[in-house]
C-alpha cells in the first residue's frame, strides 16, 4: 500500500504536497509508535492528510 501511494504522491505535478504528506504520514507513524496516538487516531489523521492532499492536486 505504502509503495502504492509513494508512487501516486510523487507521479503527479504537486511533488512538494506528496513530500507534505509522506512527511507528515511519517510524523503520524512515529507517533503511533511512541504510544502518543491510538490505531484509530493513527487511521483518520491519515485519511485527513491523504483528503486534503488529494484537495490541493486533484482540485475536487
Amino acid at each position: 500500500m505504502m509503495k502504492k501511494l509513494y508512487k501516486w504522491l510523487m507521479a503527479n505535478k504537486w511533488r512538494k504536497w506528496g513530500t507534505v504528506a509522506l512527511l507528515s504520514i511519517a510524523l503520524n507513524y512515529t507517533l503511533l509508535i511512541l504510544e502518543v496516538i491510538d490505531a484509530d487516531q493513527f487511521q483518520t489523521i491519515t485519511q485527513v492528510i491523504l483528503s486534503i492532499v488529494k484537495f490541493f492536486t486533484l482540485g475536487t
